[in-house]
């Protein structure tokens, strides 16, 4: 989407890295991908484009979800997708203010999200930032009322996935 494009170019990103132009192609393509580069390479722009490309194109009909090891790393990287997405916004002249996220609802699910931020993502989530223990102990239990993203699920990312083991893992 030309939005994503301008947003990043805003961010002074002009061009993709090897590995993050591989990693968009494929995903585009519907492939599986798996990065290993060192930190600070990109990794989540990588991800990050071809998904909300799609959510972005497809609206509810396209759902993600966003796997991290930890709250923290969640978090931030949350407040980075919203930069982002405010920055395209912006681009559309949707007016792009801080926490505007286009069409998309976008938000992290864990123990501090609250009720009603929880029943909207379950409803109408776009994009949801969690960790290994939301999934199986808020998500998979209650996966009925978690039908609309799994219905629409066409994006899992784990992020940090060498971090994992057990039965999170």
């Amino acid at each position: 989407a030309f939005a994503l494009v301008a947003a990043m170019g805003a961010r002074g990103i002009v061009e993709l890295f090897s590995h993050q132009r591989e990693c968009a192609d494929l995903l585009h393509d519907g492939k599986h991908c798996v990065i290993a580069t060192s930190t600070a390479s990109g990794k989540s722009i990588a991800y990050h484009l071809p998904v909300l490309d799609a959510l972005l194109r497809d609206g509810l009909d396209a759902r993600a979800l966003y796997l991290y090891p930890t709250k923290a790393l969640a978090r931030d990287q949350m407040a980075d997708l919203e930069k982002l997405l405010a920055a395209a916004a912006r681009v559309e002249g949707g007016g792009g203010e801080d926490g505007d996220r286009g069409n998309l609802n976008v938000a992290v699910y864990d123990g501090d999200t609250p009720p009603q931020v929880r029943q909207a993502l379950r409803e109408h989530g776009s994009l949801i930032l969690t960790n290994p223990h939301m999934l199986h102990q808020g998500i998979l239990p209650n996966h009925q009322k978690w039908q609309g993203l799994f219905t629409g699920l066409r994006y899992v990312v784990v992020d940090e996935l060498h971090t994992l083991s057990g039965i999170y893992g």
